[in-house]
């Protein structure tokens, strides 16, 4: 039902102006309406949480990354900024 819901109302569609840019430089695969969970536990300043879970919703192209899926978990390093923002807390240094 989520997914029919999403293709009805275009959520996680490749836009059209982006659609134009990837089949530029040679789309091998396209997926849409990939859903995405985002589950933050932890602490960092301004912030605390015993676990928060975001969903999203978008469009996938690039080769490396198709290469990797379907995985269950994803880890790399970011800088300190990027994690604020991602649990809505302001960056200051």
């Amino acid at each position: 039902m989520a997914v029919f819901l999403r293709k009805l109302l275009r959520i996680g569609k490749l836009p059209d102006e982006m659609r134009s840019e990837v089949e530029a430089e040679g789309i091998i695969h396209l997926a849409e309406y990939v859903s995405v969970t985002r589950r933050f536990s932890g602490r960092v300043p301004g912030k605390r949480s015993a676990g928060s879970i975001e969903s999203y919703v978008g469009s996938l192209v690039p080769d490396d990354i198709l290469m990797r899926i379907p995985r269950r978990s994803l880890a790399f390093d970011v800088p300190p900024e990027y994690v604020f923002r991602a649990v809505g807390v302001p960056y200051h240094p």
